[in-house]
């Protein structure tokens, strides 16, 4: 008796953990996707602005970024499903990645 709370706030959890990553995946695929197309189409000097290095540059990590971000959401969803998987070494992986990528680009 007295586990209705627990056993909502658990229900929530693992509908929390595939609707919020997938609704922002897809907002940032949405971003990159009018981010790339107006750096195509928007020119400087008669040169697309895409071609810029610094615009290349951003957009490469933007587009880096939104990959990881997918792969959470995929690796996320297979955690949920798959009860051997624990979520939250799944997720310690992808800190872990995100900080290795964050390292590199500090240093270039």
């Amino acid at each position: 008796a007295g586990q209705g709370w627990r056993m909502l706030m658990e229900c929530l959890a693992a509908g929390r953990s595939i609707s919020l990553p997938s609704s922002n995946t897809g907002m940032a695929k949405l971003t990159a996707r009018a981010v790339g197309a107006y750096a195509r189409v928007r020119s400087q000097f008669k040169m697309a602005v895409g071609k810029f290095e610094g615009v290349e540059e951003a957009l490469t990590r933007i587009g880096a970024y939104t990959y990881m971000m997918d792969a959470a959401r995929v690796m996320t969803a297979g955690a949920v499903d798959d009860k051997t998987m624990k979520l939250r070494r799944a997720l310690k992986e992808i800190y872990k990645e995100t900080k290795n990528i964050e390292q590199k680009d500090e240093r270039n």
